[in-house]
């Protein structure tokens, strides 16, 4: 039988690094200043002897879990499928690496209701929330309970919210999606959204509205069920080939909804995109391993990760800081769904 070894602990790496725990506790937890020198012989040592620190005692000392939840409200229609390998674990992926550099863990919630037992019962430090519509329960419930909290995408519809959060560029998105189809000919696109109160939905249709009043276009949107998935996204299509049939492009910056109008399109004969461009939002895998392959955006969602959380780090912390912080810009991916190379 394998000998089980014993837990390395604060005193063997106080011992090894010439310090006292007291010390090596001030180091790992940031709580006092160390010298840079002793910091290094203290990293050394943790490093030699493999130490992890103890995650329930420090719960037991000093109250905190010692973890921050990430949260989305996206139904599994949206969030499923290779969607689910996305938009949301592409964050979760950024922020656990940099939860573990505070030596915290990362507690993914899946899309469940207010009153679920799962989220009544949640235990964080404090909560990153993806994309939340602007009356979600879930944050009038958090902010209730006095959870920090800092969203990605913000809370209300209106600019103006006191409610920390990473701008998600849903407007810039808009103008370079609609400049990039405009020069490949588009001359009426329509606009899918989903029928939530999202505020990337109206940053998208004041964007557009707004590029149709300058373009003199008639503008054609269509707000969506995140219920249904691809099929809101195909029946949408189907109607919206037989109501406008002078549309020559799409807008679809839910890529589930973009997957459905593609399927759509081809069912009735539409050439992608000699006769209908897509353009969606987020490159993920249902961007990347559609047919055609569909233009997106690089969201640089592993920086919009690690600066919602250095965000929520100050709100555990009780440090000021300003209520928005903006992301990085979206550069445009171009593939086959909107222009072909000659």
């Amino acid at each position: 039988m394998k000998k089980i070894q014993p837990r390395v602990t604060l005193i063997d790496v106080a011992k090894r690094a010439g310090v006292s725990p007291a010390t090596v506790s001030n180091c790992i937890n940031a709580a006092r200043y160390v010298d840079a020198e002793t910091k290094i012989r203290i990293d050394k040592a943790i490093a030699e002897l493999g130490y992890v620190p103890n995650l329930g005692a420090r719960r037991l000392r000093t109250g905190k879990a010692n973890t921050v939840a990430v949260l989305s409200s996206m139904p599994f229609a949206v969030s499923a499928g290779p969607s689910r390998l996305g938009f949301m674990m592409e964050i979760a992926a950024s922020a656990a690496i940099a939860a573990l550099e505070r030596q915290m863990s990362l507690v993914l919630v899946p899309p469940v209701a207010v009153d679920h037992p799962g989220f009544l019962n949640l235990e964080a430090d404090g909560v990153l929330f993806i994309e939340p519509s602007s009356d979600d329960p879930h944050v009038a419930d958090l902010v209730r309970r006095g959870m920090p909290l800092v969203t990605i995408g913000r809370v209300g519809l209106h600019k103006e919210t006191k409610i920390p959060h990473v701008a998600l560029n849903a407007t810039l998105i808009t103008e370079q999606a609609l400049a990039h189809l405009a020069s490949t000919g588009a001359r009426q696109v329509a606009l899918f959204v989903g029928q939530t109160a999202r505020a990337s939905y109206r940053d998208a249709e004041e964007a557009y509205l707004d590029f149709a009043l300058r373009t003199d276009m008639a503008p054609v949107i269509r707000r969506l069920s995140e219920i249904e998935g691809e099929a809101a996204g195909y029946r949408a299509a189907c109607e919206l080939l037989e109501q406008n049939p002078q549309i020559d492009a799409i807008l679809v910056p839910i890529d589930t909804f973009a997957t459905g109008v593609v399927q759509a399109l081809k069912e009735k004969g539409r050439r992608i995109p000699q006769e209908v461009r897509i353009v969606t939002r987020y490159d993920g895998l249902r961007a990347r391993e559609s047919m055609p392959k569909l233009t997106a955006f690089n969201l640089h969602l592993d920086d919009i990760a690690r600066l919602a959380l250095t965000r929520l780090f100050q709100e555990i912390e009780g440090t000021d800081a300003p209520p928005e912080i903006a992301a990085p810009a979206p550069a445009l991916i171009v593939r086959e769904s909107s222009y072909l190379k000659n």
